[in-house]
């Protein structure tokens, strides 16, 4: 069985997490995992308009970074 979130993981985005993982202790590439693909489902959700997965894809991954990396 597919893991939720394979869809929205690719080479760049899981290399983006786990520096985002790694340059603060307080957050595990898995959090940072479940918190980008959290948030791919929200905007995925609100934008029910069809909108490009790239564009769901940047704007979760930005929402990632800025929430975890202050997280402290």
């Amino acid at each position: 069985m597919a893991n939720r979130g394979d869809r929205y993981l690719d080479d760049g985005v899981e290399t983006r997490l786990a520096s985002l993982a790694d340059s603060n202790p307080n957050v595990s590439l898995e959090e940072a995992t479940d918190e980008y693909v959290r948030a791919c489902e929200q905007f995925e959700e609100l934008l029910q308009d069809g909108s490009p997965s790239g564009v769901i894809k940047r704007a979760a991954l930005q929402r990632t970074e800025s929430r975890l990396s202050s997280k402290g």
